[in-house]
């Protein structure tokens, strides 16, 4: 059943405008805030533990009802919790927000279905209820019924009133209005009934309403021939122009529908033509572009729309007609006339799901092409791996890189930790020379020497050259190399092992370096003011460059944490992401994607290093869900792996053959698998695979360098500690880790088909893996990226010069093997 117009302008335009001046009479909930903006509403989370505030302060409790990632309460928040005019009647309630927790909402009485959700509950102080709204995409009509129960005037309340007082004109005035904009056609009909008995004079106007809402009634019951005589009966008794309109738009829906298709669509046109300021233009437009639609005529129905975004340039409905014709266009490979349509409608309506994903879907097309070039930029590699004694000798080696060339430079501190790293990163490399170098004396691991080795490793100059690397300088740089910057690696002094990483990192990446402290360590969960506060602090720097950062394709895309930054956050009586809340707008949409260095359980140093120099030879997708039940058939592993086959040699075990005995058997002592996508469920240090309790002792205590995916719960809650899963890892080889630091449930992760689609494409892993706008929580979550953003899986591998044109600096010394190297430095 199609969704008929709201009439709410139907309660301004009667002649008991009365009902307007009586809402305004009962409280200040209308009124503007001559002191500027209205303040930030304070917001409580369950029900069950707010209703007791609602009953204490003798407010109602406006309830609302969403869960992460769901669009309809996306819209709500931005579209109408965000604005002025929300915030000027706040104060009014009892703010919650409910995850839709069932059990609470039971003992609490309310009862909810799919359709609630992204919608609002009002209850009295006592918890009854008073009134509900769902989400129609009308953020009008939502406020309107806010500002209304702000009022005091909830629809529970008028029926309160009405009940002791029949004939209580105002309190029926406000009802009908109330059911009406909610197009309640039985309910409007019951109360303009008792109207033409309790206000003799206007009944003409509530009998030609009566008309209107007869007519909705027998659409609904798809009686056209006697929906038809009704509207024709109501047209002569109306006097108010609104009404009239309303019926007249109507009265072409039934033509159209009794199959005079041609006709109904004619008559639209007329109205339109010659109602320019019609308050039911909305309505007619929407109409016949739903007609348009119907009767096969998209390019018409593509025209209708554009006039109708012209006459109403926020017109909800048209943009989401031309964003659905554009998405059909764009599954039928008809990509320029889908862009245009994308563009026409991108970013017109902030709040608005269609016009902020035709954004970004415009954006993808346009600059996506050119976006994936810059992204897979590659040096040429001399087949030489350098090994330094301290982060200092690191920067100027790294100053030693030019545009054109660069090469790995390790760092060994002397720990048997920095062997192990090694050992794996030249096992995979594979260089035909291996060079030791001495400690550079004077050099100091600063903010200005990082920058400066920056800034010199994409040119001729190194670190004992006179040039100053200021941001102003490295600009210039990027410029005289055509190079916008595509991310920025923030990283900090007082720790040599995460500004090893970061500053190899930005100058293998062409990124942008700059400097970040946050309050505490990785271990230590901060609230959410202090995540809002490290935000604003990381975007104010990335601003301060001049770069365009607020969308994805755009310049800075990815940022990359190497210092020691909190992992969690506590909001709404859980743990989140602090990576993926603090490279997110205040809207929640992504400006880009994080990653983050490690230090500890394994190196910065190494991670970095990995991903610029390295590619997986072999992959094993490892699936312990069952085939049905719960949603885990869509997490199949089978076509994820065949799309993996064309990168590089596959395995894939689930079903009956995922058990622990295959995993030991595949992974033994020592994991030679480069790439691992693992499907299990558990916790931090405990996993399920084929009905057994397997623990971290089950994940290998040494692997070659390797990536991760590890679809599982709480994986990543402690990745500093090696006796959980993420942290044995990552102790044992990983350089790129994706994994859960809380409850993400299932769905928050991609399925593996979506993955492997996304990296055929070419999208770097940090993109590839995280849902995007508009998937199940795509809103700031529980999922975590640790290693280098930028890391595209697959393709060519860097070319490799040859060795023989490396020369021996003084103090240098050359070795074949590691093994070689370890050996002289024990004698």
């Amino acid at each position: 059943m199609k969704k008929m117009p709201s009439t709410k302008r139907h309660i301004v335009l009667l002649p008991f405008a009365l009902i307007t001046c009586a809402a305004l009479a009962t409280g200040s909930a209308y009124c503007a805030n001559p002191d500027g903006p209205p303040p930030e509403p304070r917001w409580h989370y369950r029900a069950k533990l707010t209703l007791p505030l609602a009953k204490k302060s003798n407010k109602p409790m406006l309830l609302t009802l969403s869960y992460a990632g769901d669009l309809r309460s996306w819209e709500l928040r931005r579209s109408v919790f965000a604005s002025d005019k929300f915030r000027a009647v706040a104060d009014n309630f009892v703010l919650c927000r409910d995850a839709i927790n069932r059990d609470d909402l039971k003992g609490l009485g309310i009862k909810i279905e799919g359709k609630d959700l992204g919608g609002i509950i009002f209850l009295s102080p006592d918890g009854k209820e008073m009134e509900r709204v769902r989400w129609t995409g009308d953020p009008g009509l939502a406020l309107s019924v806010i500002q209304r129960v702000a009022s005091g005037n909830s629809i529970g309340r008028l029926r309160a009133r009405i009940a002791k007082d029949p004939s209580d004109v105002e309190s029926l005035q406000m009802l009908y209005g109330a059911y009406a904009e909610k197009r309640r056609a039985g309910l409007a009909l019951e109360i303009l009934e008792n109207l033409k008995s309790s206000d003799k004079e206007n009944k003409k106007e509530y009998e030609a309403l009566a008309g209107y809402w007869g007519a909705v009634l027998l659409i609904e019951k798809r009686q056209w021939a006697e929906a038809l005589k009704e509207i024709e009966r109501a047209l002569p008794l109306v006097e108010a122009r609104a009404v009239r309109d309303d019926l007249v738009v109507l009265k072409a829906n039934v033509t159209y529908r009794m199959g005079k298709k041609a006709d109904g669509i004619s008559q639209l046109r007329k109205f339109i033509s010659e109602n320019p300021g019609s308050p039911s233009l909305e309505t007619a437009y929407r109409e016949l572009i739903t007609m348009l639609n119907r009767a096969g005529r998209p390019g018409e129905m593509t025209t209708t729309a554009l006039e109708a975004l012209q006459a109403l340039p926020e017109n909800r409905f048209a943009i989401k007609a031309i964003f659905n014709l554009a998405h059909q266009l764009f599954r039928r490979r008809h990509y320029k006339e889908s862009r245009e349509l994308f563009r026409l409608i991108a970013g017109r309506v902030p709040g608005s799901a269609n016009s902020e994903q035709a954004d970004i879907l415009y954006r993808a097309m346009t600059f996506g092409a050119d976006w994936k070039k810059r992204l897979a930029r590659r040096r040429e590699v001399p087949d030489v791996l350098y090994i330094v004694p301290d982060t200092a000798t690191l920067l100027y080696y790294v100053s030693l890189w030019d545009e054109k060339t660069y090469f790995p430079v390790l760092v060994n501190s002397g720990s048997e930790r920095d062997k192990r790293l090694m050992e794996k990163f030249a096992a995979a490399f594979k260089p035909s020379r291996i060079i030791m170098t001495p400690s550079r004396k004077g050099i100091k691991a600063d903010e200005a020497t990082a920058l400066k080795a920056v800034l010199t490793s994409w040119n001729a100059d190194d670190l004992d050259s006179g040039v100053e690397a200021t941001r102003k300088a490295i600009k210039k740089e990027l410029r005289r190399l055509n190079i916008a910057p595509m991310g920025i690696v923030f990283t900090e002094t007082n720790d040599d092992g995460f500004l090893a990483g970061g500053v190899a990192l930005a100058a293998g990446r062409f990124e942008l370096l700059d400097f970040l402290q946050a309050p505490g360590g990785i271990s230590k969960n901060i609230n959410d003011t202090e995540v809002k506060k490290l935000r604003e602090e990381l975007v104010g720097k990335i601003k301060a460059w001049g770069y365009d950062y607020r969308r994805v394709f755009d310049d800075i895309d990815f940022v990359t944490i190497a210092f020691d930054m909190p992992l969690k956050y506590k909001a709404h009586f859980h743990l989140y992401c602090v990576d993926d809340f603090i490279t997110r707008r205040d809207d929640e949409i992504r400006y880009a994607y994080p990653g983050r260095l490690m230090e500890g359980v394994t190196r910065a140093n190494y991670m970095a290093m990995c991903s610029l120099f390295l590619q997986p030879k072999k992959a094993l997708f490892f699936n312990a869900y069952k085939a049905s039940g719960g949603g885990f058939a869509a997490y199949r592993t089978d076509g994820a792996a065949r799309a993996m086959k064309k990168i590089m040699p596959t395995a894939d075990i689930e079903g009956k053959d995922a058990n622990l005995k295959k995993w030991r058997e595949l992974t033994g002592r020592v994991n030679t698998f480069g790439y691992l996508h693992v499907n299990s469920a558990g916790g931090k240090d405990i996993w399920w695979v084929g009905g057994a309790k397997g623990r971290v002792n089950d994940i290998p205590s040494e692997s070659v360098a390797c990536v991760i995916h590890m679809t599982h719960s709480y994986s990543a809650a402690e990745p500093w500690n090696p006796a959980t899963i993420a942290g044995r890892w990552l102790r044992a080889g990983a350089y790129i880790y994706y994994g859960s630091t809380y409850e993400p449930f299932l769905q928050a992760f991609r399925t593996p088909t979506r993955i492997a689609v996304a990296i055929g494409e070419r999208e770097p892993l940090s993109m590839a893996y995280r849902s995007g706008f508009g998937e199940q929580f795509w809103t700031p979550w529980r999922l975590c990226y640790f290693g280098d953003p930028m890391y595209l899986l697959g393709g060519k591998q860097p070319p490799r010069a040859k060795a023989e044109d490396v020369e021996i600096r003084k103090g240098e010394r050359e070795f074949k093997k590691l093994s070689d190297m370890f050996k002289n430095n024990s004698s």
